[in-house]
């Protein structure tokens, strides 16, 4: 039976199709060129495991056991005060990695003034600062001031990241 295909819709063909060879940036469990989410209730330690899987990117050390390709990394914290993320947690994650934050490649920690998040110009203009940047890896981390979503509802924060983070992978 043939079916009618909206105008709108392109078809293409799987069975002549040749799966392209994936980049990974942690071996086997995150892929370049995508948007991985680490979600969980607050409080449970997202943002160490984040800043531990950041510290391994730069670094080009194993995370979890798992290869990390190096690769430059920003790291978007909103909500954290700056002397409590940098001081506190990120030279204590990299002491506890036996990493020296001196030799490691430039990571870039930064904050925005005001609603990034649902402004389609502002977005645009940071993706092209990071671009100009050469960062690889971009981390999200505690954007509740900045974000006109409700964090606790998966459909809306779902909403957040195909608008606002998917065209930073297609940049």
């Amino acid at each position: 039976t043939l079916v009618q295909v909206p105008a709108w819709i392109t078809q293409r063909a799987v069975s002549g199709s040749t799966p392209k060879p994936i980049t990974w940036i942690v071996e086997d469990h995150i892929p370049a060129s995508t948007v991985t989410l680490i979600s969980s209730v607050s409080g449970s330690g997202k943002s160490i495991l984040a800043l531990h899987l950041a510290l391994s990117i730069l670094a080009g050390r194993d995370w979890l056991n798992f290869k990390c390709r190096q690769s430059s990394v920003a790291y978007w914290d909103q909500d954290n005060p700056d002397a409590w993320l940098t001081d506190n947690r990120v030279c204590a994650i990299a002491r506890g990695m036996a990493l020296d934050v001196a030799t490691l490649p430039q990571a870039i920690i930064f904050r925005t003034a005001g609603r990034v998040v649902g402004d389609r110009l502002k977005i645009a203009e940071m993706v092209n600062w990071l671009a100009d940047l050469k960062v690889s890896v971009l981390f999200v981390d505690t954007f509740a001031s900045v974000n006109p979503y409700p964090e606790n509802d998966p459909n809306e924060i779902s909403r957040a990241i195909v608008e606002n983070f998917f065209p930073m992978v297609e940049k």
